[in-house]
């Protein structure tokens, strides 16, 4: 496979992952909150298993298309001239990302396996396990997303208004990390700051696989410092 195929097919398969986990949210619908009492949990699980278990099968083919897309990021960098070890930085927060989302689908899809067997303190814990693991995601998505930005802000690699709204990622990301500590409200883990912090993310993965597909790149820029 030649390199610019290899390029379009990991920006078609950034948008297609993207589209696939917001296809996986739409269809689960509006999860519990995590002041919700177990009771509510435990229902919501009984109710939703299948969509919930259609919800982690989605997140992980998308999952395994957004490492692809990853790695025609990292191979779109590179190509821009930056030689230095951010590219690197950006595929190894990615594979970060990856992982540490899998966890919090291992827990949602271990709850919903078993539901209505399961104890509703059990269904909550796992829950809670997934929201705070999605919630830890912030960190590697405001590496990837700095990494990325200031190295297409050295060669130019991605339209300014892209490299912007990386940085919003980052910003958003960072102060995601600390819902971590709320129960209630829409700071808690799974709250509305969660969906905020998303967007951009699903914004700036379409963005970038546009570009791939298109080719718009620019290989004669300078390396970077």
């Amino acid at each position: 496979m030649n390199e610019a195929r290899f390029m379009r097919i990991a920006g078609i398969a950034g948008i297609v992952g993207v589209l696939l986990l917001l296809i996986a949210n739409i269809q689960l619908g509006s999860t519990p909150k995590a002041e919700d009492p177990v009771q509510k949990v435990a229902s919501f699980l009984t109710d939703n298993r299948g969509q919930a278990l259609v919800f982690v099968l989605l997140f992980g083919l998308g999952y395994i298309l957004l490492l692809t897309f990853t790695v025609g990021v990292w191979e779109l960098l590179r190509r821009a001239g930056d030689r230095s070890g951010l590219p690197a930085l950006v595929f190894a927060a990615g594979l970060w990302v990856i992982v540490v989302g899998s966890a919090g689908l291992v827990a949602v899809g271990a709850a919903a396996f078993r539901a209505p067997a399961i104890a509703p303190g059990t269904a909550q814990s796992l829950l809670d396990v997934s929201n705070i693991a999605f919630a830890l995601i912030g960190f590697p998505f405001a590496l990837l997303y700095g990494a990325a930005s200031l190295s297409a802000t050295l060669t130019r690699a991605l339209p300014r208004w892209i490299v912007w709204v990386g940085a919003l990622v980052v910003v958003l990301n960072l102060i995601k990390v600390f819902s971590v500590f709320p129960r209630s409200g829409s700071f808690a883990p799974g709250g509305g700051l969660s969906l905020v912090a998303v967007v951009p993310i699903w914004v700036w993965t379409i963005a970038v696989g546009v570009v791939m597909i298109r080719g718009t790149t620019r290989p004669s820029a300078p390396t970077p410092p």
